[in-house]
C-alpha cells in the first residue's frame, strides 16, 4: 500500500509535531507550504521505506525556513529546533539537517553529504 505523502501528516508523523503545534498560524501555513515543495522534489525517495526518515527530515527544513522567514534568526531556529525534544526518543537525530556541510543547507546537500561517509555511519546517523 502506497503511503500518502501529504504535508500535515508527514509533520504530525514526525518528531516536530508538537513544536509545529506551539507555531503561529503563519508559521504553520508557511511549513506546510514548504513541506508541499519538498515532498515534490523528493518524489523520487517515496515508497523505499524513507517514509519515516522523510517525516523527520523534511519537517526540519520546512520549520526552520518558516522561522526564519516569519523573523527568527538562523540562530534562534537553529536553536529552537536543536533543543526541542523529541516526544517518542530513539528517532533519527535530523537536527544535523540544519549544520551546514560543505555543499550547504539543503535535502540535496545532506544528501551528498552522507554519500560521503561509510555506509556504517550512515546507519549510524539513522538511529
Amino acid at each position: 500500500m502506497k503511503r500518502r505523502y501529504l504535508p500535515l501528516n508527514m509533520v504530525m508523523n514526525g518528531r516536530y509535531a508538537v513544536l509545529y503545534g506551539k507555531l503561529s498560524p503563519e508559521e504553520q501555513q508557511d511549513v506546510l507550504s514548504k513541506m508541499a515543495e519538498l515532498i515534490e522534489e523528493e518524489k523520487e525517495y517515496e515508497d523505499k521505506g524513507n517514509y519515516g526518515h522523510l517525516c523527520n527530515i523534511l519537517p526540519t527544513i520546512a520549520i526552520d525556513e518558516a522561522l526564519q522567514k516569519n523573523g527568527k534568526s538562523d540562530e534562534e531556529a537553529f536553536e529552537l529546533i536543536s533543543t526541542h525534544p523529541d516526544p517518542l526518543p530513539g528517532r533519527a537525530e535530523v537536527r544535523l539537517l540544519l549544520c551546514p556541510t560543505p555543499q550547504g543547507r539543503s535535502v540535496e546537500a545532506f544528501r551528498v553529504y552522507l554519500t560521503a561517509v561509510t555506509a556504517s555511519q550512515c546507519l549510524d546517523l539513522s538511529r
